[in-house]
């Protein structure tokens, strides 16, 4: 079982191979399509936390630049005010 745990596979996932094993069939076909479902739901994750990166970099330098505007008050957040008119946060 620490080996399927090692491989990240939910409880569900490691009952079914236990059930296969029990059933005197090897597992392997099954383990292999986990694991790829696996990787491919990392790879999306992966993808949604680039453009993640990607979207608070760009509000950083717009930040940057609304800072150097003499027209914001001491008292605000241009960036937030920025966002709200624009909505350039969201996704």
């Amino acid at each position: 079982m620490k080996a399927a745990q090692r491989l990240g596979m939910r409880l569900d996932e490691i009952a079914e191979v236990l059930a296969l094993r029990d059933a005197d069939t090897r597992p392997c076909g099954y383990v292999r399509r986990v694991l790829h479902e696996h990787v491919v739901s990392i790879d999306d994750r992966i993808a949604e936390l680039r453009r993640l990166r990607t979207q608070l970099v760009d509000l950083d330098t717009r930040a940057e630049e609304l800072a150097a505007d003499p027209d914001v008050g001491a008292a605000s957040c241009p960036l937030i005010d920025h966002v709200r008119r624009h909505g350039e946060a969201r996704a």
